[in-house]
């Protein structure tokens, strides 16, 4: 199982792929648009979130969302580079 390394109790370190994840799941996105946006399977997503909720201690997407919420300072700021959502098209 892995654990994120936690800076000053206040910063999780993500890798920028988590850290887009989170960033879209924060933002209501189902992993079929996160997928498409981010150029990935959808089973990608979901093994993402899963690793992220392991790794926080969450049991599940809505608690890592809340989580996202709660603590934006401990997300990474990345850049999203994604595609345009399907809905859009």
């Amino acid at each position: 199982m892995k654990r994120f390394s936690v800076v000053d109790e206040a910063r999780v370190i993500l890798s920028p792929r988590e850290a887009q994840v989170l960033e879209l799941v924060k933002a209501s996105h189902p992993n079929k648009e996160i997928a498409f946006r981010l150029g990935v399977t959808e089973g990608s997503v979901k093994v993402t979130i899963y690793q992220l909720c392991l790794g926080i201690g969450l049991p599940n997407r809505t608690a890592l969302a809340i989580w996202a919420y709660q603590h934006p300072e401990a997300i990474q700021r990345l850049p999203v580079k994604t595609n345009k959502s399907p809905q859009a098209a």
